[in-house]
């Protein structure tokens, strides 16, 4: 098997539809005659962190909203359409609805990558 990154031109021979090429890496598992065999994706996206808002300013969702608004225009320059964000409570879950948030049927799954360096790693 020859093993390697698959080039974005090459994206219709996959048979999984993937998201936006530009955030997306493919490598694919090819035979001699170069017919895929297998592939493994990686989506580069967005995750928000919590909102934090003083006492004194929590006015209903008003500040917190305009925060994300900011936020996610930032985001949308660096070329994302979409963000997730991560809920550990009844309150935040109730406020990611609020904000129009859709609340997705996955279960998140945590790895360390052993290509990148530990002076690199913020733990």
């Amino acid at each position: 098997m020859n093993i390697h990154a698959l080039d974005p031109s090459r994206f219709n021979e996959l048979p999984l539809s993937i998201g936006p090429v530009e955030n997306v890496c493919v490598v694919v598992a090819e035979d001699t005659e170069g017919v895929i065999k297998g592939m493994w994706s990686a989506c580069y996206v967005v995750h928000i962190d919590p909102c934090w808002l003083s006492p004194d300013v929590r006015d209903g969702g008003r500040t917190g909203l305009s925060m994300l608004k900011e936020l996610l225009s930032i985001v949308a320059g660096n070329g994302h359409a979409e963000f997730y964000g991560f809920t550990d409570r009844p309150e935040t879950e109730g406020y990611a609805r609020r904000l129009g948030l859709e609340e997705m049927p996955l279960k998140v799954w945590k790895g360390i990558n052993p290509f990148v360096s530990d002076v690199l790693r913020k733990e």
